[in-house]
């Protein structure tokens, strides 16, 4: 009873389970009732279906229908797609448009009764069909369902037919042959567009664009070289032409012809111009005899080096000519022009016209090579500036000829699997026929099952989410104590009315005897047979031992009684415990009520004379009755605690605790009215020697207990909780007495 602070335990244990799954037993069976008749209903109502079953092995699909792949082969077994090529198969199928196949195939009147709209028919086919695969497995587990085990068979069959079809139109490329042709003549449009864009930017040319460069790179080379060697050419004729125009003169006296001006030039003039076919014999006998000496020379060298003897004399002999010729073109300039002349040999003449025509010829050629250079130049200019441009194009016209290229293999592929859709497809095979219809009685009985075992699982899972979880009222005292950290003194059970008849009934009267009506048996709480007397006697002595362990001997101590609402038996509670108080015979006990009068509590009350508080403490003033009032004992007394002395405060009491420590009761007790935020209760326990709190089982809420529980400590009550009306559910050995 000591009132210290417990540590709460777990606000769920075995014991609030068992509590609440025996509460509330007969809901659970109601349910589990109403879940077997459910089923007994399903049962009569659902027959069995017929099933018909077939197996099919994927070892692997062939692809070739895809427009940007020309073909492709995917292996299942053993390999890492294997799952997803499955899962794509039980997609084909599954699929409605296969559902729709085999309708119009079988005729919707096959499939389903006569009136049904076909649409009700395709959807009667693919819900009915169960379509799966294990992981890693390659083999695909169909199984149709049907009333009918013919028709369950026949479906199933024109399934597994038309899915050989269906998946060779999906994956052959027969379906997309007119889309494949037209995206090849477009592909074909295109890359004529872009070839003839091509030529117009490179002059024409087919060529690529590096080969092109390339190619006007040798021919500018080539026109370089030519415009080089054609400029020293020219120079050499212009050279010659001028050295024979000098010699013009000469070689018209030789022939007979003067020259006008013939006796105008000097004698000396003459003979230094005159050439002397001696000297130009003489001297091209000794260029032949150099290119012999070099000649010689250089076939030597391939057998000796240039470090023998014999080379080094060649080369001696050689430069020894070569001085000679030096001086000879020194001494007689004309000798250079005549060694580049071919037809100056020794006697022949020379042709003017026909050396002024060779000038013009390659002065035109110069001019020709240098018009050629600059042209080749400039398209060498033009594909440099466009190269971003054509090297684009280039990639446009290259990637879109690949793609013609492979839409040109796709439409031959197309055209041969246009002529190869066959029910018998390569890398797909019938494991397993489609069996005759049989029984199915799997699913049926999973669901009897389910509903069967549902109602019991639906009525425990109700009654433990309300009775744990949504209920937050306190139902056994162990929560008292052990959850909410209360000290609880006593437990008192509930009492039915017959119990409550039988336990005010007469000693003698046996369980044969007629119960006396309710109104022929005393029920007040301090009668001998009220059904409160031996709590309250075990409370009066459990109060005792306290107040002895405590040293509390003062006259009188004051005890209240309180609750948490109307009807928890605080008054029953309060009459009975100063009933036993007052039998023990050490003293007289006053039972103050401060909530009005209470017929069936406190039936001394009405219609008889009773004293208010402050007569009954014989305060002066208050005035001496006229005569006793009657008194339920000889030591027991009845107040009310409305008097205007009073006035039903902390206050009031607080005035009259003199009085009350003067009085020559041993115990008074206060049937307080019940917690609340508007009564004087919390404050008043704290002026009492021991407050009784009654929490009443299965109508206070734990937040409620809490609070009010709270304010009496912060008030400084001496607070002790008593459980009432507990009622018992479920077996002892689990739960415990009550």
């Amino acid at each position: 009873m000591a009132n210290h602070p417990h540590r709460p335990a777990s606000s769920l244990n075995f014991g609030d389970v068992v509590y609440v799954l025996f509460k509330h037993k007969w809901k659970i069976v109601l349910v589990s009732l109403l879940s077997l008749g459910g089923a007994a209903f399903y049962y009569l109502k659902t027959p069995a279906p017929y099933i018909s079953e077939s197996k099919l092995m994927v070892i692997y699909v062939k692809d070739s229908a895809a427009i940007d792949q020309v073909e492709s082969t995917t292996t299942t077994a053993g390999s890492r797609g294997s799952d997803s090529v499955i899962k794509s198969e039980l997609e084909i199928l599954t699929s409605w448009d296969l559902a729709k196949k085999v309708v119009d195939d079988l005729g919707a009147d096959r499939v389903v009764p006569k009136g049904v709209s076909p649409r009700e028919a395709v959807s009667l086919v693919a819900t009915g069909l169960a379509a799966n695969a294990e992981k890693g497995s390659s083999v695909i587990h169909a199984a149709f369902t049907h009333p009918d085990p013919d028709t369950a068979a026949a479906v199933l069959k024109s399934l597994v037919e038309n899915y050989f079809v269906m998946h060779g139109a999906i994956h052959r490329s027969a379906r997309s042959l007119e889309k494949i042709k037209e995206e090849r003549n477009k592909s074909s449009t295109r890359l004529g567009n872009l070839e003839t864009d091509l030529k117009n930017s490179k002059n024409g040319s087919s060529l690529a664009l590096s080969d092109l460069l390339l190619s006007y790179e040798a021919e500018r080379a080539k026109a370089k070289s030519e415009l080089d060697a054609t400029e020293v050419e020219l120079a050499q004729q212009k050279a010659l032409l001028a050295e024979l125009e000098r010699f013009a003169p000469v070689e018209a006296a030789k022939s007979g012809d003067k020259p006008a001006n013939a006796a105008a030039q000097p004698e000396t003039e003459k003979a230094a111009a005159a050439p002397d076919s001696a000297v130009i014999g003489n001297y091209q006998a000794l260029r032949g005899e150099i290119a012999a000496l070099q000649d010689g020379r250089n076939k030597r060298l391939t057998v000796v080096t240039r470090q023998s003897d014999e080379i080094k004399k060649l080369d001696g002999q050689i430069k020894a000519l070569e001085d000679r010729r030096t001086e000879m073109e020194k001494k007689y300039p004309y000798l250079v022009a005549v060694a580049s002349t071919p037809s100056a040999t020794p006697g022949s003449r020379v042709d003017m016209p026909t050396e002024r025509a060779k000038l013009a010829s390659l002065g035109a050629k110069y001019t020709g090579l240098q018009s050629l250079l600059s042209g080749v130049e400039g398209k060498i200019l033009a594909l440099n500036n466009n190269s971003t441009v054509i090297s684009t194009k280039e990639r446009e016209r290259d990637s879109e000829k690949k793609n013609f290229d492979h839409l040109s293999a796709s439409v031959v592929k197309a055209e041969a699997d246009s002529m190869a859709l066959t029910e018998q497809t390569p890398g797909i095979a019938v494991v397993q026929q489609p069996t005759p219809g049989a029984k199915d009685t799997k699913l049926r009985n999973q669901i009897l099952a389910g509903m069967v075992a549902g109602g019991p699982i639906l009525g425990i899972a109700g009654v433990l989410l309300f009775g744990l979880i949504l209920n937050r009222k306190i139902k056994r005292s162990l929560e008292v104590e052990e959850v909410m950290g209360m000290p609880l003194m006593m437990t008192i059970p509930f009492f039915s009315r017959r119990q409550r008849l039988l336990a005010r009934r007469p000693m003698g009267m046996t369980k044969t005897t007629k119960l006396l009506e309710d109104s022929e048996l005393q029920k007040a709480p301090w009668e001998q047979y009220h059904f409160i007397r031996p709590f309250a006697e075990a409370i009066r002595d459990r109060l005792g031992a306290y107040f002895d362990a405590r040293g509390n001997h003062r006259k009188p101590k004051l005890i209240a009684v309180t609750g948490y609402g109307v009807g928890a038996g605080t008054s029953t509670l309060a009459a009975g415990l100063a009933a036993s108080m007052s039998e023990t015979g050490d003293g007289k006990v006053l039972l103050v009520d401060m909530n009005g009068s209470h017929s069936e509590a406190h039936p001394f009350f009405d219609g008889q004379p009773s004293l208010s508080l402050t007569k009954a403490l014989r305060l002066p003033g208050g005035g001496v009755p006229s005569r006793e009032p009657e008194t339920p004992a000889e030591n027991l007394f009845l107040a009310r605690a409305d008097a205007p002395a009073f006035g039903g405060s902390s206050a009031g009491l607080r005035r009259m605790m003199p009085e009350l420590k003067a009085s020559d009761f041993d115990y008074v007790i206060f049937d307080m009215p019940p917690l609340g935020q508007t009564k004087p209760t919390a404050t008043l326990a704290g002026l009492m020697d021991k407050t009784l709190v009654i929490v009443e089982a299965e109508a206070n809420n734990r937040s409620d207990v809490r609070r009010g529980y709270r304010e009496l400590m912060d008030a400084g009550a001496d607070v002790s909780m008593v459980f009432n009306k507990a009622k018992f559910h479920g077996p002892k050995a689990i739960l415990g007495g009550v």
